[in-house]
């Protein structure tokens, strides 16, 4: 009895991607025949062909298309899912006092937040906006775990 395994569609995903399987074998470090077997084998749980090989490269069939789009889902939400078991063993957690000059707290500082928060759940990230002077004097007596300052001519030093 033949069944989808994750290595599996990770392998037709990479294959769909590459357009071949000499190709996908290089990126994902295996061999072209380890490729073919782990193909054989979704071709044989899907009961259907799913790529159209020719000398070119590969194409997707109907049932390959079905197949990789439903497996690009499931492997970002394995993904997410071992993000997310990552976070219940971060130690990682708390209150992040976050101080930055106006334009890097409009720009930079969101972004960084949001990449670093979803990595570690149990983080909270406060934002306090201050020109880099004031933000110096709260890092130097502790109110700020992070400044983001400006340097530059007519800046401090």
């Amino acid at each position: 009895m033949a069944a989808f395994t994750l290595a599996g569609l990770r392998i037709v995903h990479q294959v769909a991607t590459a357009g071949s399987f000499t190709r996908a074998g290089e990126l994902l470090g295996y061999t072209q025949s380890a490729i073919s077997r782990q193909v054989a084998a979704m071709e044989a749980a899907a009961g259907a062909p799913i790529f159209d090989r020719s000398r070119r490269g590969v194409a997707l069939t109907p049932a390959g298309q079905v197949l990789v789009r439903r497996a690009a889902e499931i492997l970002a939400d394995m993904a997410e899912t071992e993000l997310e078991l990552a976070g219940l063993r971060d130690r990682l957690a708390g209150r992040l006092t976050v101080g930055a000059y106006p334009t890097a707290a409009m720009a930079l500082v969101p972004r960084a937040t949001a990449q670093v928060t979803s990595g570690h759940p149990g983080l909270a990230v406060v934002l306090e906006e201050a020109s880099t002077p004031a933000l110096l004097r709260r890092l130097r007596t502790g109110r700020l775990d992070v400044a983001v300052i400006g340097i530059g001519h007519g800046l401090p030093e």
